[in-house]
Parts: C-alpha cells; sequence; structure tokens
C-alpha cells in the first residue's frame, strides 16, 4: 500500500490494459492478478480473481444492440448441439469454420411471450450464457468470464486473454493459438476489475 496525492494507476479501457506508474508495471487483467496475490499458477489467479469481483446474479442481460423481443421474460431455456443452419451460417459470415462453431458452441431454444427463437450459445464458468444471433446480443443467467484449458492434463505455461468469444473462436480460426489456455473476459470485465480493486485501494 501506498500513500500518494496524485493517482498514478491508469487503467486504459480501450486496451484492455493498466500501468502503475509507481511499480514501472502494466499489462492485462493476469498481470495485475499476478503481482496482486503474488503467483503464478493461473488456476489459483482465476479463482482469486473470481472471488475479489462477484458479479450481480441477474437473469438476462441485454446489450444495446438490436433486439427482436424483452429479454428480461424468457420462459424457458434449453442448450443442445449447434446445429442450426441459420447459425452456422451466422458464425460462418463472421469468419468462424463451421467445424470449430460445433465443437465450441452450443445452441440455445428459448421462448419470449409466447415465442420461440433460438441462438448461439457459449458458456462461462458461473453456468452462464453468452448469447448471440443476427438480431441479438445478450446473455443468460450470471455474467462471468469464461476459462478453456488448451490441455486437461494441467494448465498451460501461457494463457491468451480475448474480450469475447468471437474473438477467441476467429484466433482458433486464423491459427494464432496453439498450447496455451484462453481466459474470455465478456465485456470489458478486466478493466472493471482492475478499477474496482483501486478504487478500494487493494492495489499495492
Amino acid at each position: 500500500m501506498r500513500q500518494e496525492q496524485t493517482p498514478s494507476f491508469k487503467v486504459e479501457t480501450t486496451l484492455n490494459c493498466w500501468y502503475d506508474f509507481g511499480l514501472g508495471k502494466g499489462g492485462n487483467l493476469i498481470d495485475l492478478a499476478t503481482e496482486l496475490y503474488q503467483s503464478t499458477d493461473l488456476r489459483y489467479l482465476m479463482r482469486c480473481i473470481a472471488n475479489s469481483y462477484p458479479v450481480p446474479s441477474v437473469q438476462t442481460v441485454a446489450s444495446s444492440y438490436p433486439q427482436r423481443h424483452s429479454a428480461p421474460s424468457m420462459e424457458r431455456f434449453d442448450v443442445v448441439p449447434l446445429e442450426h443452419r441459420a447459425l452456422v451460417a451466422y458464425l460462418q459470415e463472421r469468419g468462424i469454420p463451421a467445424h470449430i462453431a460445433k465443437a465450441k458452441c452450443k445452441e440455445a431454444h428459448y421462448g419470449v411471450n409466447g415465442k420461440s427463437y433460438f441462438a448461439v450459445a457459449f458458456d462461462n464458468i458461473s453456468g452462464g450464457w453468452e448469447l448471440r444471433n443476427r438480431y441479438f446480443k445478450g446473455c443468460r443467467g450470471r455474467k462471468d468470464i469464461s476459462y478453456l484449458p488448451w490441455s486437461r492434463d494441467g494448465p498451460s505455461t501461457e494463457c491468451t486473454v480475448f474480450e469475447g468469444f468471437i474473438d477467441y473462436l476467429s484466433a482458433l480460426a486464423l491459427g494464432i493459438i496453439s498450447g496455451a489456455d484462453a481466459i474470455i473476459l465478456q465485456c470489458h470485465q478486466g478493466c472493471a476489475l482492475s478499477q474496482r480493486l483501486y478504487r478500494h485501494q487493494l492495489l499495492p
């Protein structure tokens, strides 16, 4: 804990990064957790991050994107393997091949005001689901990060961080990540975490 009159910790929301002028160090969310908790164990850091940044539990969080319906009034919610041609085509239009989409995503079916809808679904570590289709962007359940280990044998020595799951799928499609675990922040949670810690004077 430092006693200062002038703020020396900067969060750059457009780049999803931070810099501490007092320490002369900066980086992403994982770099911040490494400094705070003095560890390089990724699984331990993920638990610390989750415990330090509780997210209010909501049934559905909808964005300002064009929507067909009022998301908070979902009457049912079922998740099945991704097969619907319209959803696969939607992801292909965004550069995601069908084999990657089907391996990493699911298909959600839900009802709103007596009508049926469907969307691409991507889960997070709290059991919530990010939902996407051509007309809707939102989530079902608790908003949280997603963690995808590269191997079941244990954590990798490298970790890649993405803002959203479409970015992660794009990286897989381009073949630019291999052998590295992945963390998907979902809606700038990384910067929100660092700002929260700074406000509560939890930074070193």
